[in-house]
Parts: C-alpha cells; sequence; structure tokens
C-alpha cells in the first residue's frame, strides 16, 4: 500500500476513534460527555451563522476534532507515522513525575505500564503504554477520568506520547497480551499484586 493513503487511513481511524475502541465503560462514557460539551457552544455559535444540519454537521466535526488534539494520543499517532522522537531520559523523567501525581489520590488504585517498557525495549522511538486502574463508585470513576484526561493534555504538552486509559478493576488489565508482563509502576495497597497473585 502507497506511504500516502496508508497514512491517510491511520490518521483518519485515528481522528474518529481515537482510542474509544480500547476504553472501559467509564471513559467511554467520559469520551462522549467530552464531545457532547465541546459541541453544544459549537452548535449555538454555528446556528448563528448557517441552517440545522451544517451547524450540527460542522459542531461535531470541530468538537471531535478539537478533542482528538487535546486528549486523543497526538504524539501516539506521530510516532506511529515515524514523525516523533523523545529522549529516553524525558520518557523516564514523565513515568516519574506521573507516579508522582497518581501518588495519594484516592480514586487511584495501581499505575501499570506495558508495551515497550514490558518487553525491555524502551527507547527514543517508543511511546508510552501506561493503564490507570481504578476505585470502584462513580465520583471515583469521573475522578480517575478526569485525571488521565489531564494526564493525555500534560503529555500533549510536553511531546510525550503517552498511551494511557482509564480502567474499571484488574480483570481489564487480563486481556492485554499475556507475552508483555506488567510493570507495576503504583499499587500502594499491593490489590494490584494481588490480583495477579490469584490468576
Amino acid at each position: 500500500m502507497p506511504k500516502p493513503i496508508k497514512y491517510s487511513i491511520i490518521v483518519a481511524a485515528n481522528w474518529l476513534f481515537h482510542g474509544f475502541l480500547y476504553m472501559d465503560t467509564t471513559e467511554k462514557a467520559f469520551f462522549l460527555i467530552i464531545d457532547l460539551v465541546l459541541f453544544v457552544p459549537l452548535f449555538l455559535m454555528f446556528l448563528a451563522f448557517t441552517n440545522l444540519i451544517f451547524s450540527v454537521i460542522l459542531s461535531a466535526i470541530v468538537a471531535h476534532t478539537l478533542h482528538f488534539f487535546f486528549n486523543g494520543h497526538f504524539y501516539v499517532l506521530l510516532k506511529n507515522l515515524g514523525r516523533s522522537e523523545t529522549g529516553f531520559a524525558h520518557l523516564k523523567d514523565y513515568m516519574n513525575w506521573l507516579v508522582k501525581r497518581a501518588d495519594g489520590k484516592s480514586e487511584i488504585l495501581a499505575v501499570v505500564a506495558y508495551g515497550s517498557l514490558s518487553r525491555h525495549q524502551l527507547s527514543e522511538s517508543s511511546d508510552l503504554d501506561v493503564r490507570i486502574v481504578r476505585q470502584d463508585g462513580a465520583i471515583n470513576g469521573l475522578k480517575a477520568c478526569i485525571f488521565t484526561f489531564m494526564e493525555r493534555s500534560r503529555a500533549l504538552l510536553r511531546k510525550i506520547p503517552l498511551d494511557v486509559y482509564t480502567f474499571d478493576g484488574f480483570r481489564s488489565l487480563d486481556k492485554i497480551d499475556p507475552s508483555e508482563p506488567p510493570v507495576i509502576l503504583y499499587d500502594p495497597k499491593r490489590k494490584l499484586r494481588d490480583h495477579y497473585e490469584k490468576v
């Protein structure tokens, strides 16, 4: 497949879904709420200049694009296109900052990494595959999703290819490729370790 077509398909798929298919239920709901929150003011603005149908279409496209840029693993996409490299020390520093920010957050049970880090292949062309496991409860779910949203935004500002999601429980981690052993970054109550001992 020619590169321009391949890259166009990758960008279009990332724009359309930007991680939605990998999310657990709570984060999917949060994702849709963000799109809606962005959509409403845009719709009211466009409605002043054009008809209802065009207002809906334009608002949906612009809202989804804004959401994609600020919360859609932008530098992971660039990395997949071979357009981004991040210094190894910068990646390690970011992981340390992430753990410090998670520390003491009652809504977060654990932070775990996979991918190149678990394969001991972390390099300047790698992304950081991180999963945040949240506490039970609707409020904890909302707070954990906000935390993850903010981490994606921080990663964007620091040009970090961070592939991060909020999981609703430890069982969601069992769906990840077993050939990639988890690297536990944060597990203050040892609940994640207990989970893996039971599996």
